[in-house]
């Protein structure tokens, strides 16, 4: 009776155990996080903020050529308020945190904020994104990005509610909020807005979120006057980035983990032949890899051969008039990929991180178009996303087992924290 039982919750049990396991992958071995430039950087604006009391009008400086607004540090002296960051690795454990309440947050929103039709592909883009490799490399750097998750599930569960009056509201507030974390916040932000104005706008009490959005926009005054007073400006604009598919490239690899050769390098073939046993390698994470390839292959052929029997069908789902879901997936994926893209400007991986959980739901929700309203293709579907989500885990792993072997790595990952910290102490 126990092991039926046991088998009946088996859903429930393996979705707890991914959450717990991306927790776990985000506070393990954090001195082997990322210490470059702008992790120093932005220690020491926090450490002399405690010293002084001094707050600082302007953030980090961005690829476009302004910096950020003040909110991308001041969200990290919020943080450490809360949690104590009296060193490096405790401000990067409080941004972990971060993102692991963000993962809890989501699935309290997939359970209780998600009408029970649509529940399930959010609950599977939690599972995906708590193991996802590169959420947990970008849930474990001192860096504006990596709080932004926070603010993006904030914004999804109240731009849900945006027919009430405080979701409206709420909505604008934290709409305004998010470009001053980190300056593509603005175009996410954009996206929802004119997706909603486009395709819902009759949902929305427009005032009130004028008025949020208002609001929120208060703590750019000091950050525009200090932009007025900079010299130079901003960097122009390459119109041979509108020929590239740069969004979209880094879209499909957040979806599913891919492109871990971005923090590796010229190490990435070693980490293919990861682990090695007895000084043979083993190609263990190669494999796993590959795994994942073949999951998304699957998706993928799954989803044309439905597109080929029933087009209307796939496209009725994709595109589901009065589906918040719908409209959520498509803001992110044409409204926030069409905006980056327009800038003319090239599109960095980092970029995607304000979309969060989103590229899985995306991936999620084109595997719930290939599988119809038939019973037996849901179930092989659940069986499907639970091998990604298991291959994504086994990944996440491995790279952080062979970060924490190998320590200096030849690529933008650089040599961890704690490698740089002995050499520091070394006589």
């Amino acid at each position: 009776m126990a092991s039926h039982a046991l088998w009946r919750r088996r859903w429930a049990i393996g979705f707890g155990l991914a959450l717990a396991l991306g927790i776990v992958f985000r506070l393990v071995w954090l001195s082997d996080m990322e210490w470059k430039g702008d992790e120093a950087w932005t220690f020491a604006q926090l450490r002399d903020f405690w010293q002084s009391r001094d707050l600082p009008l302007l953030g980090m400086g961005s690829s476009a050529g302004l910096p950020n607004a003040g909110l991308s540090l001041w969200a990290f002296i919020g943080l450490s308020a809360v949690l104590p960051a009296l060193d490096p690795i405790a401000l990067a454990r409080a941004v972990a945190l971060s993102n692991g309440a963000a993962i809890l947050l989501l699935s309290l929103f997939a359970r209780f904020g998600v009408q029970r039709a649509e529940r399930e592909p959010w609950l599977w883009a939690a599972a995906l994104v708590a193991v996802n490799p590169l959420a947990v490399l970008f849930s474990r750097k001192i860096w504006p990005p990596d709080i932004l998750p926070l603010f993006t599930v904030a914004l999804l569960w109240v731009w849900w509610k945006r027919e009430r009056w405080w979701g409206a509201f709420a909505w604008g507030v934290i709409g305004a909020l998010l470009g001053q974390v980190q300056l593509c916040g603005f175009f996410f932000a954009a996206a929802f807005v004119a997706a909603t104005a486009l395709f819902d706008r009759k949902s929305v009490r427009w005032r009130l979120w004028l008025i949020g959005s208002l609001l929120g926009a208060l703590p750019l005054i000091p950050w525009l006057i200090a932009i007025v007073k900079l010299p130079g400006g901003v960097e122009g604009a390459n119109l041979a980035s509108l020929l590239h598919a740069d969004f979209y490239q880094h879209w499909l690899a957040l979806a599913l983990g891919l492109d871990l050769h971005y923090a590796l390098g010229n190490d990435f073939r070693r980490f293919l032949a990861y682990p090695a046993v007895l000084g043979w390698p083993t190609y263990l994470s190669g494999a796993f890899l590959g795994l994942v390839v073949a999951c998304f292959a699957t998706i993928l052929l799954r989803f044309t051969r439905q597109l080929r029997r029933n087009a209307a069908g796939v496209a009725e789902h994709i595109f589901a008039s009065g589906s918040s879901t719908a409209l959520a997936v498509n803001a992110a994926f044409w409204g926030y990929g069409l905006l980056l893209t327009a800038t003319a400007r090239p599109v960095y991986l980092h970029y995607l991180v304000v979309a969060f959980a989103l590229p899985a739901l995306w991936l999620v929700w084109i595997e719930r178009a290939a599988a119809g309203d038939d019973a037996e293709a849901r179930a092989l579907s659940r069986r499907l996303l639970a091998s990604l989500v298991l291959a994504e885990a086994c990944l996440t792993l491995l790279f952080l087992l062979f970060i924490h072997d190998t320590q200096s790595i030849a690529g933008d990952y650089g040599t961890a924290y704690g490698a740089q910290a002995e050499q520091h102490e070394a006589p």
